[in-house]
């Protein structure tokens, strides 16, 4: 894995730290942050969805945008720095939300063309360059922290273009070679239950703006780092520990975290309302962690391209935080009882994971062919298994990794083959390599080679 391909964090930093930390704004512009951030996230949606289902789509975008994008959002935060009310403020964080939608489909067609497991390693480590970022926007004086956070989409770009000038990294020309006539319905109603979890884990960001203590300021972006450290430790536990990486997996983990994120904050009280924001920055960075992973998978396989994925699924959650933004707005200027709404999306969040268990598996049966550990080999390789499983007293296990490696599967190949978990296919590999006296999956592959010519 490479530094440069971890910009996408700088695209998170860059998110959190202009709406949560008192860089840009602070308590003193009073209502001016909620709105602003309300018009950034509508016109960030709509351009999102725009890339979705735009005609030529399945092309990739075009290269001008790896330098409009991270110039033009650049820009519209130094616009914000000297307006952060009025007019000017929401044409800037309009263009500044709009142009974000160009850089989440940019980094997902790079991680799309990445190895599985690169990806899989690069996703939350990128999570780890939010918590840095935070914690250095609180560090610095505010002049200083309004112009880092500005110069942040300039970074989270020159990553980008320094991944396309690597010669040793080509982004090949997408294919869309399995497209399935049912996905993209399936991809809408999977979005619109990540638009039900966004609501509920962005409702409580945005009834913080009420207490400027928290939105705004030093707890609000600590918030961010302590959520950011959750989530990654949260992904990493399903990379490593689940059978299968996908939507049913991240909700059935997410979605008490946020029932507890929402009781906390009824339960009311400034260390409850922090640690509640807290698990809501969890449960968003989780989300965002996971679903690009699961986003990435469905279009290497070609089924669909970058953009319908990364543009719906994206495009839904914004949705969803915009929506949360208009009914916390709502409930407070009509003086509705928050407890009923906060119940409600307890309710519906419940409701949302039982739906998304038997969309998963709607998704694996239109998107999974058969993956059989027992596809057959050619009678030399088969011949070369055997007689190394009972050189060296293979378990059945152990064969059939081994079997997976000599066709030079992937581990998470293996782990969607065999449904077990990343870590113990690994554990079987290095049991592998003490009983054969290896020490890389290359000298393994060339003792069987050994055994093949023997045959």
């Amino acid at each position: 894995m490479k530094l440069r391909y971890l910009g996408l964090g700088l695209l998170w930093s860059w998110i959190y730290c202009l709406w949560f930390s008192p860089a840009v704004f602070s308590s003193d512009n009073g209502d001016a942050g909620g709105i602003t951030w309300l018009v950034s996230l509508a016109a960030s949606a709509a351009a999102l969805f725009v890339l979705a289902i735009r005609p030529g789509r399945e092309k990739r975008l075009h290269s001008a945008w790896l330098y409009v994008a991270p110039i033009g959002v650049s820009l519209s935060t130094f616009a914000l720095l000297l307006a952060s009310d009025g007019v000017v403020a929401w044409a800037s964080a309009a263009v500044g939300g709009l142009l974000t939608a160009f850089l989440w489909v940019q980094w997902g067609e790079l991680y799309c063309s990445l190895d599985e497991e690169v990806m899989e390693a690069c996703v939350p480590s990128s999570a780890i360059i939010v918590i840095g970022s935070a914690l250095l926007s609180i560090g610095l004086p505010s002049l200083a922290a309004g112009v880092f956070v500005a110069l942040i989409p300039l970074a989270s770009g020159a990553l980008m273009l320094v991944c396309h000038g690597d010669e040793a990294f080509v982004v090949p020309p997408f294919k869309l070679a399995n497209s399935k006539k049912g996905l993209p319905s399936l991809l809408v109603r999977l979005g619109l239950v990540s638009m039900v979890c966004a609501m509920a884990s962005s409702f409580i960001l945005a009834l913080s703006e009420e207490s400027t203590s928290l939105l705004f300021g030093s707890l609000s972006i600590l918030a961010v780092a302590i959520g950011a450290l959750f989530a990654v430790a949260l992904s990493l536990v399903l990379i490593f520990f689940a059978r299968r990486i996908d939507f049913a997996s991240l909700y059935q983990w997410v979605v008490p975290i946020l029932v507890l994120s929402i009781c906390l904050f009824i339960a009311g009280g400034r260390n409850a309302g922090t640690v509640s924001l807290a698990l809501s920055f969890c449960v968003a960075f989780a989300v965002d962690c996971l679903f690009m992973i699961i986003a990435a998978r469905i279009t290497k396989k070609g089924l669909c391209a970058p953009a319908e994925a990364f543009g719906i699924f994206r495009g839904f959650v914004q949705t969803g935080c915009f929506a949360a933004g208009l009914i916390a707005r709502a409930a407070v200027d009509l003086h509705i009882e928050l407890v009923h709404i906060l119940l409600a999306f307890v309710f519906v969040s419940v409701i949302a994971l039982v739906a998304v268990v038997r969309l998963q598996e709607e998704l694996k049966n239109l998107t999974n062919p058969p993956v059989s550990v027992n596809a057959s080999l050619s009678s030399s390789d088969e011949d070369a298994v055997g007689r190394m499983a009972e050189q060296y007293r293979l378990s059945p296990r152990e064969v059939d990794v081994l079997r997976l490696l000599s066709r030079g599967r992937s581990v998470p190949y293996m782990r969607d083959a065999l449904v077990i978990s990343k870590s113990t296919i690994e554990t079987h590999i290095k049991h592998l390599y003490a009983k054969a006296g290896v020490h890389s999956r290359q000298e393994l592959i060339n003792l069987l080679e050994s055994y093949r010519q023997e045959a």
